[in-house]
């Protein structure tokens, strides 16, 4: 895990390492706030919220200004 997990958190997991607990494309709505720059792969972070996020769903996600990694000019 990143940091202390929180006494009221329902369901915590290692982003490095462990998958979302929900089914393909079960999701509607994911919100993230600056949490994805803190793994060691935030790609990979945003590839196991596209399996679960349902077609149509939303992906609310807030990030700090990253031009500083190898991945800042990519577009996932």
């Amino acid at each position: 895990m990143i940091g202390a997990s929180s006494p009221n958190a329902d369901i915590c997991i290692d982003l490095d390492k462990d998958d979302l607990p929900f089914e393909d494309n079960s999701v509607n709505l994911i919100f993230s706030d600056h949490t994805s720059e803190h793994v060691k792969n935030y790609l990979s972070v945003l590839a196991k919220i596209h399996r679960v996020l349902k077609h149509g769903g939303r992906l609310l996600l807030g990030l700090p200004y990253m031009t500083e990694t190898k991945y800042c000019l990519s577009n996932p």
